[in-house]
């Protein structure tokens, strides 16, 4: 069963100091942390989606392999903050402060971005998510089969709401695999994913140990 809606408390602070605090493999799914400090912390393989920051400290931060679909972030001060490997999706950073803060090796989806600060580290832009006819069909009745499997559907990592295919993870895969090595092994997270989880970064540490063993 997901802690979804645990963590949504847990995580929602409020005028709280959290600095120099270590997040991994945690889900702040829709928290809404307001007026906490966080500057220095670092927040590994952890997922935000339309989580809402309002107002928070978060100088100095370190995002690493998160993914941010649909999130807010409001009056933060997030200068010198960076965020390696990340999902940005239909994410918005308003009235933030940016300035040295570093987007590495990130898939950045939408309009919303924070234009105008340090994104040219081997960062994806995209306008809008892939379309599924982009890519191989086969890798694409692939993933659907990857529905029976409970810790991956309610992951959201491959697999949105009325059906639809999660293509940014698709994308994101794709900078690590190619094409070929997908087809022949996402079948098998079926059987390899036995736990819940939050980001496409476990999904890449699955198929890693997969690549390393054969």
């Amino acid at each position: 069963m997901s802690l979804v809606g645990k963590n949504r408390k847990v995580f929602s602070y409020r005028n709280d100091d959290v600095r120099e605090k270590f997040f991994q493999h945690k889900d702040f799914n829709k928290a809404q942390p307001f007026q906490s400090n966080f500057s220095q912390s670092r927040f590994e393989n952890s997922s935000f989606s339309a989580t809402k920051f309002k107002f928070c400290g978060m100088y100095e931060c370190v995002f690493d392999d998160c993914d941010f679909t649909g999130a807010l972030l409001r009056n933060c001060n997030l200068q010198n903050s960076q965020f390696n490997r990340c999902i940005i999706r239909s994410s918005v950073f308003e009235k933030c402060k940016l300035k040295g803060a570093k987007f590495t090796d990130c898939i950045i989806v939408g309009t919303n971005i924070p234009v105008g600060y340090d994104l040219n580290l081997n960062n994806v832009f995209l306008t809008n998510s892939p379309s599924v006819n982009e890519f191989d069909p086969v890798l694409i009745g692939l993933v659907e089969g990857l529905r029976k499997n409970d810790f991956i559907r309610r992951s959201g990592v491959f697999h949105l709401k009325r059906q639809k295919i999660n293509t940014v993870t698709l994308r994101f895969l794709l900078k690590t695999f190619d094409s070929g090595f997908l087809a022949e092994n996402v079948q098998k997270l079926n059987e390899k994913i036995t736990r819940d989880f939050y980001t496409v970064s476990y999904v890449v540490k699955v198929l890693t140990r997969l690549a390393e063993s054969g």
